[in-house]
């Protein structure tokens, strides 16, 4: 569980530098009646102040980050998900539309550092917005229709063969989502402001568990990806504009909401456009 103190002290040294975060709030909704003494209370809050009252601890920090790296990197047209699931294992994965979800193992290995759980988040978040689930799906679907529109032309030690070779192309095309998923998560965490060490101090964890240290079907050798976030943190200028643009984003932008799910137990961070189907009539 990462402890409230210390993700609520690093990132308000993050934000230090933005302008104040207010609410929205329609001109016409603020003429209705006055305001209760409750109601002007919530009114000056922001969606950080509620979260942080509302929200378990590993919630809330995951909100901020989440929140941050979609504002920081243009990600906030669609809201995000984030569900913690209970196995002790490290292990995060994308699933469904924008769902993130993180083994509670995971999250316990890393208390007080956010900016891995931030290279976590970007990797999987890249998942997404790169449609890599869409994409090894449509290839798989591709070959084997290759393969069988081939019908009675080859024998099946010759069908056997083709499809271990689209299996063999698939896995490399797998592997190759996956470094491109990791450049695109350790732009979106120094972009929204965290320390691009941080995908290392992740990524060096992983590579003491067994079999990280080679290639597997889905995923290159941990080496090599720490061998490619080497080579990323190297290039400061490009890293310097990197930060400065999601400063820029960040300062110009509002929080984004948020609403959780009892029933589900899953995390929505909303999008720029809010979380409700209302909010555009009382405009």
């Amino acid at each position: 569980m990462l402890p409230r103190s210390t993700i609520s002290l690093f990132l308000t040294a993050l934000t230090a530098s933005a302008c104040t975060l207010t609410l929205h709030r329609p001109a016409a909704a603020q003429t209705k009646r006055p305001l209760t003494t409750i109601e002007a209370i919530e009114s000056s809050q922001t969606p950080f102040d509620r979260a942080e009252s509302e929200l378990s601890e590993s919630y809330y920090a995951l909100y901020r980050i989440v929140e941050r790296m979609a504002r920081a990197n243009d990600l906030d047209g669609h809201p995000w998900r984030v569900q913690i699931l209970p196995e002790y294992v490290i292990n995060a994965y994308s699933t469904e539309a924008n769902l993130i979800g993180i083994q509670r193992g995971l999250l316990d290995q890393f208390p007080g550092d956010p900016s891995v759980v931030a290279c976590i988040v970007g990797h999987e978040m890249a998942h997404h917005i790169n449609r890599d689930a869409a994409i090894l799906d449509a290839r798989y679907a591709e070959g084997r229709a290759e393969i069988d529109a081939l019908g009675d032309e080859i024998d099946n030690k010759e069908r056997l063969e083709l499809i271990e070779e689209l299996s063999d192309r698939m896995q490399q095309l797998s592997r190759e989502r996956e470094l491109e998923a990791d450049r695109f998560g350790y732009q979106a965490a120094v972009r929204a402001g965290f320390e691009a060490e941080g995908c290392l101090r992740g990524l060096n964890l992983l590579s003491r568990l067994e079999g990280s240290l080679r290639d597997s079907g889905s995923h290159p050798a941990v080496t090599t990806r720490i061998e490619a976030i080497e080579t990323l943190i190297a290039d400061e200028e490009t890293n310097a504009a990197w930060i400065e643009n999601g400063r820029r984003r960040l300062a110009t932008t509002e929080p984004l909401s948020y609403k959780w799910s009892e029933e589900d137990e899953q995390l929505r961070i909303d999008s720029e456009r809010g979380g409700s189907l209302l909010t555009w009539f009382e405009e």
